[in-house]
């Protein structure tokens, strides 16, 4: 007599394998994306990108944004100590592959922050701790949130508990991909507490198509008035005294 195999055992195979197609879809998608994508828009942008010592930006606030924030050399105390630890958690991690000059982002984030010197800040993304390190370290008296959401959640309760906490909100970091709506949800919700000093970061902008059109459908959004694209990120400003206008710039 034939035995048959438990039905709950069938299951759990035949979600194991969907599960297991699913996942080389994904990576046969991120491979194709690393390389079509990601080399074209990079060649996109350096062509298109004006120069790192601001040549052609009209607007006096934005020229010294990009020439003394953006893209100056000078270095600060807590690169050292914030790196330091940094690259001891590289070494106990083989997830974070990246071939871009180390730390150049964080780095990045640190002066935006030195500069602006804000009272709330807040971070939506897959939290590491290594951004919201260089934050704090930048404004220690300000307000630091950070919102760490689950893939594919449309409607985060966490990031609107969060903002029901703050009157304003003066500097935020989107720290992570997201789908479409879920990424225009919580920037919609972020503008509610804004003013027109507050200044929106936002990372892998050119990472993937959808990617680079949620960028585009934020920068176009009536609220703000200008942009810059670094390819690495995005920066986002809301002054209304500022000229409409969207900047891609070399970074040094």
């Amino acid at each position: 007599m034939k035995k048959h195999g438990s039905p709950i055992l069938k299951i759990h195979a035949e979600r194991l394998s969907l599960s297991m197609s699913n996942q080389h879809r994904n990576l046969l998608y991120n491979r194709l994306i690393h390389i079509t994508h990601r080399p074209r828009a990079k060649a996109n942008h350096l062509l298109r990108a004006k120069r790192t010592n601001g040549g052609g930006i009209h607007s006096p606030y934005l020229f010294r944004f990009v020439t003394m924030v953006l893209n100056t050399k000078c270095t600060f105390y807590a690169f050292e100590a914030l790196e330091a630890v940094h690259q001891k958690e590289k070494e106990q991690s083989i997830l974070r592959l990246n071939k871009q000059k180390p730390h150049s982002v964080e780095r990045m984030i640190f002066r935006i922050v030195q500069d602006m010197q804000p009272e709330t800040m807040i971070e939506i993304g897959y939290h590491t701790g290594t951004e919201t390190q260089y934050m704090k370290n930048a404004c220690p008296k300000a307000t630091c949130m950070s919102i760490t959401y689950a893939s594919n959640q449309n409607d985060d309760p966490s990031l609107k508990v969060a903002l029901s906490q703050v009157e304003k909100l003066d500097f935020v970091l989107f720290n992570a991909p997201a789908e479409r709506e879920q990424r225009m949800n919580e920037f919609r919700s972020c503008l509610q507490k804004t003013h027109e000093g507050t200044l929106f970061v936002v990372k892998y902008i050119h990472q993937t198509p959808e990617q680079a059109l949620n960028w585009r459908l934020m920068r176009n959004q009536p609220e703000v008035r200008a942009s810059i694209d670094l390819y690495s990120i995005g920066i986002l400003f809301l002054k209304s005294d500022l000229p409409k206008c969207n900047l891609r710039i070399k970074t040094n």
